[in-house]
Order: C-alpha cells, then sequence, then structure tokens
C-alpha cells in the first residue's frame, strides 16, 4: 500500500509501508510519532499564525491612535496642555500623600 505523508520541512513524501494491522508495534509507534509531530507542527503553525495576527491589529490600533492624538494636539494644544497639567498636579499628590 502507497502513502503520501506531509512533512512540514521536507514536503510530501511517498513510500511504501505496511498497513496498520501488518505493522510491527515498533513501525505502530513511530507512525503515531510522526503523526503527534505532524499536529504539534501544525498546531505551532496556527499559533503563531494567531499571534503574527493579533501583533498586527494592536500595532494598526497604536498606529490610529497615535495619529487621532496628534490631530487633537494639533486642532487643541491649549486642551492638551491643560490635561497634561492637570494629570501632572493628581500625580503628585497622589505621590505625596504616599509618603506618609
Amino acid at each position: 500500500m502507497t502513502t503520501t505523508t506531509h512533512s512540514a520541512d521536507t514536503g510530501p513524501k511517498t513510500s511504501a509501508r505496511k498497513s496498520t494491522k501488518d505493522a510491527t508495534p515498533k513501525e505502530r509507534v513511530a507512525e503515531t510519532a510522526e503523526q503527534a509531530r505532524d499536529l504539534a507542527v501544525e498546531q505551532a503553525q496556527r499559533a503563531a499564525d494567531s499571534a503574527q495576527e493579533a501583533a498586527n491589529e494592536v500595532r494598526d490600533q497604536l498606529v490610529r491612535a497615535s495619529e487621532k492624538a496628534r490631530e487633537v494636539t494639533e486642532k487643541q494644544p491649549l486642551l492638551v496642555v491643560g490635561g497634561a497639567l492637570a494629570l501632572g498636579v493628581v500625580i503628585g499628590m497622589a505621590l505625596r500623600n504616599n509618603r506618609y
């Protein structure tokens, strides 16, 4: 019986294999280990793809937030300065209260 399997690093490979019932225990273990390895590689690739998509989305959101902050700063600079001053006062008061 000829079986075609796909390996992540070598591409398709074709080999003559015995049917499962004719295989020795060692061959069955090797086949099961290969299947587990292939599944692990596939799952790792899916996880890597998902992580890349999430990273791209976060990057896009940061770019949009940065552009929005720049727009607000250009349109209303006094509001931004006032907000920064207010934030500084609040942080200063919080730090001063933590000393006691």
